[in-house]
């Protein structure tokens, strides 16, 4: 009997135990429910009909329609199965016409029928390409396919051997962490392999790097050199392929770039390389068919760059503050509320405007000018000498790519549309044996004259301000392209003395350019000067016939307003010189003097006290002037549901009505996001569904990466990216906001997540983002371009310190994402996790409230990035000043945040920021496909999923075995002291 309690005992003991794990589980299940949610796709409610008058038919209401489905509110799988289809068609065509051909010396492809069966594939890429980057978002496509994969069913015959060996390399792989590129050693390259090259005649080499969400990439590897060029294997394996073509095994080398960045390619020559081709990440889909078809022609190249390629990626003035840097007293850093992590870390974009090619064009201008100063001994990585050369710092520019065929094109005029726009007409002429499309490219030069040299408004020499994208040209045929240049590009952001838009007095240079430097060169050539030279060195003349000239007086009045409101300083308090001492202050990069204003290190910041309280960030105060909660009216019934709010304008009456129908708790609920919002039974809304990803929504097909998307240079490619994309959350997945596209910039080519973001130019981002954008919302989708703003690197990225001035942060950041907005009017935006200046930029009044609200008008969601119990995000803070939602928050978690200070102050004002925000919340999604099939006829009634009835099932099956044996250990126990007293 002894021996029957003590194994009832341990029964129970670890049964409790178990039992108490069970519970903790569910809790955090049930916590998360959201997530769990939307990933069984479980439902959390039920339309119950109401009784209808006798002989009435209830019609469901659509107001956003598929292009594949008959009846919207009931897809069949055969239409949704051909929008797959389409979108596989589609990524295909997509990676076709973003791929950049770089280099294509004596016709080297496209490869012939007979050189595609002769392949010998290098690089260990060849069987563990890049595909895209770990990050949020990003499915896989109707039909997946390998680089192999679509070689193979495309016709190409390769050494199988070869492809063998890596696939036994045992040799660490590719690992961003551990700065490992993840190339196979020439020890792999063993006699037997070496010997099936024999029965090759071509070498493609395939070299990728990778990034990621948290992850950029190095400065410095641990052979001094940076990531983005190439290591020892690679220049190994780069001298065996020179070795077999120079002994005649090989007949052409071909290489690609599998990178989301722009990889040092100044060794291209050194290598023997015959064409080099930029393939960036194909996606999860069907991207790698485009490359096979690129290479045996079947497919003619017409990409450009999205950003500067140099020859040494550190030459960007931008690299020297990029990374990790601490306030030097941290001590009085790690004193404040909030995790240190979250709170110590800064940087400061000291290059201004002067990102990608607005550094390199600009300064190669003054060396041809002779001004600034520009061809000191500064900020030089590889030019050989003691002069800055930019031939020699510059592989290619922003804005190039070849064609297997070769195109001339003629500015034929320029027109004023007194408007705002001018009309730029153009004509292609293909000059080539191949048919193919031909890019556009117009740039325009502004003056830099007294105003701006006293006033710091810098000037980039060149920028682009419109472009547009040929259909086919047949072989000796023509085309001509009509651009509307918006006159607003041609403005500067004055934050010294006019605090606004400016339109500088002087010249106006608009050029047609086969990239920003061609165009800068012609720009040069109108205005006489010589000494002129190609990114390769070679000395050449411009083309002074397509440049267009006019004079402009000076403006300080047309882009001071906007439709909404005044124009002006926003971000006074993100300068990192309002914080420091004259001898102190950070000099700005500036063209007037390049030898002492290049950033040569980053600048050493000791955190004063006023910018103590500011990185604090608990700086709400209830306004003396603030409502008592008791006069904001909530909890009052109205018989107003969501579904009677579709078409309401968001000034009228009615919304107030609609929203004071919540209670205080729903309404603080509704704030926090869990991949939807839960139903909420007081106004019927039935819950949402939201998504993530620039190259996919999750779950769902998968596209290209978003900047070989931008290297297509074609608006109606873009616009069909955002029409199958608006169709994979309407018919696919019933997705109401989805957070994409990236918009920031690539300030540096290290940033990790610059795959999933356009490019380095915010003009060519603004247009793109804007094209994209009108294509989602128009089916339903609340479009939430991510991640606003300045958040340009991952380093620290949660809670990193961004300072600069007021022009960089209008003209580059801003100015990329002010496209979506005021042009494509999407209605959700993502903040960053970085702060804006010191303060979180969820909480930054200045751009969520002034500029984002203000000047762009903007009435939708406003979302944080992954929010969680991430300290430095204040709850309080960030509702008064912008914010309407907590991404990635459990249901509640926040709400006692709230609710506490609002009864603790008695605050009216607080109630009314919750309050409102749940107006932009549900006004936007009264505008989505969330109110196809919702009637008011219905009652929407909250039902448990089935996932927590089988939690639930199994704690209490679960509970009611260890009470069970409880009970057996307390019988034998007494069952045996009962024997025990007996004797």
């Amino acid at each position: 009997m002894m021996k029957k309690t003590q194994l009832w005992r341990g029964v129970t003991a670890v049964g409790v135990f178990i039992l108490c794990l069970l519970l903790c589980l569910t809790q955090a299940m049930f916590v998360n429910a959201g997530h769990i949610n939307a990933f069984l796709d479980a439902e959390t409610c039920k339309l119950v009909l109401k009784d209808l008058p006798e002989g009435e038919e209830l019609e469901l209401p659509v107001y956003f329609k598929s292009d594949y489905a008959k009846d919207s509110n009931n897809v069949t799988e055969e239409e949704k199965q051909r929008q797959k289809d389409d979108v596989a068609a589609f990524v295909e065509k997509e990676e076709e016409e973003g791929a950049v051909l770089l280099k294509n010396d004596n016709n080297a492809l496209p490869l012939s029928s007979s050189e595609i069966t002769k392949v010998s594939l290098f690089g260990r890429s060849t069987v563990n390409p890049y595909t895209k980057a770990t990050s949020g978002g990003g499915g896989s496509g109707p039909k997946s396919v390998d680089y192999l994969t679509a070689l193979s069913e495309r016709g190409f015959q390769y050494n199988q051997v070869l492809v063998d060996a890596y696939n036994g390399d045992k040799s660490p792989k590719r690992d961003g962490v551990s700065r490992t590129i993840g190339e196979s050693p020439v020890s792999v390259y063993n006699d037997s392999v070496k010997a099936s090259f024999a029965n090759t005649e071509v070498a493609i080499v395939m070299l990728s790097r990778e990034g990621g969400e948290s992850n950029d990439l190095y400065r410095e590897m641990p052979d001094g050199s940076s990531e983005l060029a190439i290591d020892k294997n690679e220049r190994d394996m780069l001298e065996l392929v020179k070795e077999y073509k120079a002994n005649g095994t090989f007949k052409k080398v071909i290489v690609l770039l599998n990178s989301g960045h722009p990889m040092e390619v100044n060794w291209l020559d050194d290598y023997n390389v015959d064409a080099c081709m930029i393939i960036g990440g194909p996606g999860k889909s069907t991207g790698f068919y485009g490359v096979a078809d690129l290479l045996k022609g079947d497919a003619v190249p017409s990409g450009r760059t999205v950003d500067t390629y140099a020859a040494n990626s550190l030459s960007a003035p931008a690299t020297v503050n990029f990374g990790e840097f601490a306030y030097k007293n941290s001590s009085d850093v790690a004193k404040l509320k909030d995790d240190i992590s979250q709170t110590q870390y800064y940087i400061v974009q000291a290059e201004g405007i002067y990102v990608g090619y607005k550094y390199y064009e600009t300064r190669y201008e003054d060396c041809i000018l002779g001004q600034g100063n520009a061809a000191a001994n500064v900020g030089i990585w590889n030019s050989k000498g003691s002069a800055w050369s930019y031939a020699d710092e510059v592989s290619y520019p922003f804005g190039y790519g070849l064609s297997y065929s070769t195109f001339t094109q003629s500015l034929d005029e320029v027109k004023d549309n007194g408007d705002g726009t001018m009309t730029v007409k153009v004509t292609v002429k293909n000059t080539g044996n191949y048919d193919g499309k031909s890019v556009v490219e117009v740039y325009a030069q502004t003056p830099y004259g007294d105003y701006e040299k006293t006033n710091n408004v810098e000037k980039s020499a060149v920028q682009l301000v419109g472009f547009d994208k040929t259909d086919v040209i047949k072989a000796g045929g023509s085309a001509t392209c009509e651009i509307t240049v918006d006159k607003y590009f041609l403005a500067s952001y004055d934050y010294t003395k006019a605090k606004t838009y400016i339109m500088s007095e002087g010249d106006y240079y608009l050029s047609v350019g086969d990239n920003a430097h061609d165009a800068l060169n012609n720009i040069l050539a109108k205005k006489g000067k010589s000494g002129l030279v190609d990114f390769d060195g070679k000395s050449v003349t411009g083309n002074a016939a397509k440049v267009y000239t006019w004079k402009e007086k000076f403006d300080k009045d047309t882009y001071s307003v906007t439709d909404y409101a005044k124009v002006t300083n926003r971000l006074e308090d993100a300068d990192i010189n309002a914080y420091l001492s004259d001898g102190d202050k950070v000099k700005y990069l500036s063209r007037q003097a390049w030898d002492t204003t290049y950033p040569v290190k980053a600048p050493e910041i000791t955190a004063s006290k006023e910018l103590l309280v500011a990185l604090d960030g608990y700086t709400y105060v209830k306004p003396e002037n603030a409502p008592s909660q008791y006069d904001i009216k909530t909890g009052t019934p109205a018989g107003i549901k969501l579904a009677d709010m579709y078409g309401v304008d968001y000034s009228d009456p009615m919304w107030d009505t609609f929203i004071s129908q919540m209670s205080v708790l729903e309404m603080c609920n509704a704030l926090q996001e869990s991949s939807g919002v839960a139903a909420i039974a007081s106004i019927n809304s039935p819950s949402t569904k939201n998504g993530d990803g620039p190259d996919g929504i999750a779950n769902s097909n998968g596209y290209v990466n978003e900047s070989v998307a931008a290297a297509s240079w074609s608006i109606e490619m873009i616009k069909e990216r955002g029409r199958l994309m608006g169709e994979d959350a309407l018919l696919t997945k019933g997705k109401q906001q989805v957070w994409c596209p990236g918009i920031n910039t690539h300030r540096t080519p290290f940033g990790g997540r610059n795959f999933e973001y356009y490019s380095e130019d915010a003009n060519l981002a603004y247009m793109l983002s804007a094209a994209q954008v009108v294509e989602m919302e128009k089916r339903g989708v609340s479009v939430g371009p991510k991640h606003f703003f300045a958040n340009d690197q991952e380093t620290w990225r949660t809670g990193v310190a961004t300072y600069g001035n007021e022009q960089g942060f209008r003209e580059i950041q801003l100015r990329a994402f002010e496209g979506a907005f005021v042009k494509g009017r999407c209605t959700s935006v993502m903040t960053a996790f970085n702060r804006i200046g010191p303060v979180y930029a969820g909480a930054h009044r200045g751009s969520m409230i002034d500029i984002l609200r203000g000047e762009w008008g903007f009435l939708g969601i406003n979302i944080t990035d992954a929010a969680g119990a991430n300290s430095y995000i204040h709850t309080v803070e960030s509702v008064v000043n912008g914010t309407e939602m907590f991404c990635f928050t459990p249901n509640g978690y926040r709400t006692p945040d709230l609710i506490d200070a609002i009864k603790k102050n008695d605050d009216g004002y607080l109630l009314q920021c919750v309050k409102d925000a749940n107006r932009r919340i549900w006004y936007t999604y009264a505008h989505t496909n969330l109110m196809n099939g919702l009637s008011s006829a219905y009652d929407v009634v909250p039902i448990m999923p089935w996932w927590q009835k089988v939690v639930i099932g199994i704690d209490v099956g679960f509970g009611v075995v260890v009470l069970a044996a409880a009970v057996m250990y307390a019988l034998s126990a007494y069952v045996f002291n009962k024997k025990g007293e007996e004797q």
